[in-house]
């Protein structure tokens, strides 16, 4: 879904970004994280660091919550997350 709707690069590869995450408590959380976006990343071989071409950011903010048996019988994760692409990319569905 990320790679479609987000523009994210796919996950067989790396690219540079950060992430950082803050527990309010036992059960809730929020992260944000930034990544580049690298378009063409997919042809490239390994660690060609130096050859990537870097058209913007990918922004993603999570908040949610999260149980696990030392808390109920049935653990569960609930979240919500947003995006936002700074670089232009195709519209996977109008080029397909």
């Amino acid at each position: 879904m990320f790679y479609f709707n987000a523009g994210f690069t796919s996950p067989l590869f790396a690219v540079w970004g950060a992430n950082a995450a803050y527990q309010f408590s036992p059960t809730s959380y929020i992260q944000a994280g930034a990544f580049t976006v690298n378009p063409n990343t997919n042809v490239l071989s390994g660690y060609d660091f130096g050859y990537e071409r870097i058209a913007g950011a990918l922004v993603m903010t999570e908040i949610g919550t999260k149980t696990d048996y030392s808390i109920t019988a049935y653990p569960g994760r609930v979240s919500l997350t947003g995006f936002v692409n700074t670089a232009d990319h195709d519209d996977n569905f109008k080029t397909i």
